[in-house]
């Protein structure tokens, strides 16, 4: 566990004045602080046993191990280990093994017949916004409401032609076509690629995109500031952006073309479920599965949740604290 918490430490700043054990998530502290001192020592004295006896599983070391060697451990101390300090994080990296994944049946669901009929011909506003002078480009189509985000590397011409058409695209494989695009006079030099594109004014901004970008940045700050960080990495930061509009597109909006159909529905045909998508929080610290063979190489890695992955099995993202790169799992 120290060498996870090692590099935990140097990827991210910590508050002033608190120590990484104060700051971690579900915190050990916050653990402790739920049993009277007593039975924390009693707690840490269970978990040095698992430890010294070479990780047994913890029904193991309750129903047997302590029996047979006349511990004054009882089975209470070994449940209150595991709630305090989680399971034991060297079983995971030794013993965790393989599962085969679950059938997947891939299914995408047409739109509905009367929503085609009405909504097919698409509006679709287009703006730039800044998250810590991160570059994002947002768009949002009217009635349907379905928002799409990316970072901008860099914001050339061709880079936003580029993104543009894979938008225009990911609608007319759904049977809608994007009949006129709205944009700040910033996209003007796009109208070769898009005839349909209408841009204000110098001084003017599409409301749809505006109320857009408010919505996205009030989602993105509210778990921003509940971050115990005063500095999160590039690659956390843009996928909490990300991760907000996930969750936006989830649900229907107040105002979109049905109550019953969330817009990311409609643009793939796929419907979201609680037991696949809604199962770690954004930035919670876990421990990964890891392709491994019978070698002493750890089967686990710590990591940090980055949010659901989208795709139907429910896989998330990962950043990688040993290497700080991105990384999907299902487990």
């Amino acid at each position: 566990m120290d060498g996870d918490i090692n590099q935990y430490n140097r990827m991210w700043k910590e508050l002033p004045n608190e120590t990484l054990d104060e700051v971690l998530y579900d915190t050990v502290k916050q653990n402790k602080q739920r049993y009277p001192k007593r039975l924390n020592q009693r707690a840490v004295r269970a978990r040095k046993f698992q430890n010294i006896m070479t990780r047994p599983g913890s029904r193991q070391l309750a129903d047997v191990a302590i029996h047979h060697l006349k511990s004054p451990i009882s089975t209470s101390d070994v449940i209150a280990a595991d709630n305090i300090f989680g399971q034991n994080l060297g079983e995971l990296k030794g013993k965790t093994a393989r599962t085969l994944p679950k059938h997947v049946f891939d299914h995408t669901d047409p739109v509905p017949r009367d929503i085609l009929e009405k909504y097919r011909d698409v509006t679709l506003c287009v703006d730039i916004m800044f998250v810590n002078k991160i570059p994002f480009i947002i768009t949002i189509s009217r009635y349907i409401k379905s928002i799409t985000i990316e970072v901008l590397p860099n914001r050339q011409v061709k880079t936003l032609s580029k993104i543009l058409k894979n938008v225009t695209s990911m609608y007319e494989r759904r049977g809608f076509l994007v009949a006129s695009v709205l944009g700040d006079y910033e996209f003007e030099p796009l109208r070769s690629d898009f005839p349909q594109l209408n841009t204000t004014s110098a001084d003017e901004h599409v409301p749809e995109a505006e109320r857009c970008i408010r919505t996205i940045k009030e989602r993105t700050r509210s778990t921003y500031t509940m971050l115990p960080f005063t500095y999160i990495p590039r690659l956390v930061l843009v996928h909490l952006v990300k991760n907000s509009v996930f969750w936006v597109n989830a649900l229907p909006a107040n105002d979109d073309v049905s109550n019953n159909y969330p817009p990311r529905y409609l643009l793939t045909g796929a419907e979201l479920n609680y037991e696949n998508h809604v199962q770690i929080e954004f930035d919670k610290y876990v421990q990964t599965h890891e392709e491994h063979d019978n070698s002493m190489q750890a089967r686990t890695m710590g990591a940090i949740c980055l949010g659901p992955s989208g795709n139907r099995q429910g896989g998330h993202w990962f950043m990688s604290l040993t290497s700080g790169s991105r990384v999907t799992r299902h487990r």
